[in-house]
């Protein structure tokens, strides 16, 4: 994937891209509007721990209640990235319906689930949650080993 963007002026000038200089900044963004990221999308938690004694940088869902992890990294990404994200696939996978909403009013607790999804999507939340899950990683730069892997990944 190549991405380019210009400012455009007296000549088009490519913008550099470079690495943020703060993990957390980049989480705060997408937390504040996960839009930028995919508008498709209602933030769960952020920081979510696992069973495993891990944490999902971001958990999102969709309208169709299907999960989303988001990893987030500053800079390029190892190849070890990947394992990271399907470890914390493996525990996405055994969650309930009522393990969903209480991790959202967890991290929400002003809101419950129910409300905070209608409000959202403007639509009740399926009868049935996370019957899929994407795994999405966000990084100034992937590395070729980490890429090839997720290609391979995503064609299966």
């Amino acid at each position: 994937i190549k991405l380019g963007v210009w400012k455009l002026g007296d000549s088009p000038t490519p913008v550099p891209f470079s690495p943020i200089d703060s993990e957390d900044r980049l989480e705060g963004a997408l937390y504040q509007d996960i839009s930028i990221l995919d508008d498709e999308l209602m933030i769960l938690g952020r920081q979510v721990s696992t069973a495993h004694g891990t944490r999902i940088d971001l958990l999102g869902i969709d309208s169709e209640g299907e999960l989303t992890v988001i990893e987030l990294k500053r800079d390029r990404t190892p190849r070890e990235v990947v394992a990271q994200v399907l470890d914390y696939a493996s525990w996405v996978d055994g969650l309930s319906y009522d393990d969903v909403t209480d991790l959202y009013e967890e991290h929400n607790p002003a809101t419950a689930f129910e409300e905070a999804f209608a409000d959202h999507f403007g639509a009740a939340v399926p009868e049935a949650l996370n019957e899929s899950h994407d795994l999405v990683v966000v990084a100034s730069e992937l590395d070729p080993s980490t890429e090839r892997i997720i290609d391979y990944l995503s064609s299966k």
